[in-house]
């Protein structure tokens, strides 16, 4: 995909902010459970779909940069979390669980819709 050099400036300087407010972007994920080392690696992660998608023409970035990246980090957080919970679910066939429990995968398959319904 190609892009223009003034685009490619203005991306670099908006990553470099964004880079910036990691520590920002941490805490709003370990506020959710994610360690440190997960939350180093789906900040990466959003950082790169930011890069992507910013460089598509059809693109419309209605907030600040750093917005962007940590709710897309926040949803690959919760995606991530929704597939081991299916891994543990699947070991502990059989077993029933609590109502916190039972409430946090009902939370997570009502987020997946909205993943799925944000991403089309």
């Amino acid at each position: 995909m190609k892009y223009t050099k003034i685009l490619d400036s203005e991306l670099k300087k908006e990553l470099t902010v964004v880079y910036t407010k990691y520590p920002v972007v941490r805490k709003y994920l370990k506020e959710f459970g994610c360690d440190s080392a997960t939350c180093e690696d789906l900040f990466q992660e959003a950082c790169l779909i930011y890069a992507r998608r910013r460089q598509e023409s059809s693109f419309v970035l209605t907030a600040e940069p750093i917005l962007f990246v940590r709710n897309t980090a926040k949803l690959l957080w919760f995606n991530q979390a929704r597939k081991e919970q299916k891994i543990i679910q699947s070991e502990l066939s059989g077993q029933e669980f609590s109502q916190e429990e039972s409430d946090f995968i009902e939370k997570e398959e009502k987020l997946l819709i909205v993943e799925q319904a944000l991403s089309k």
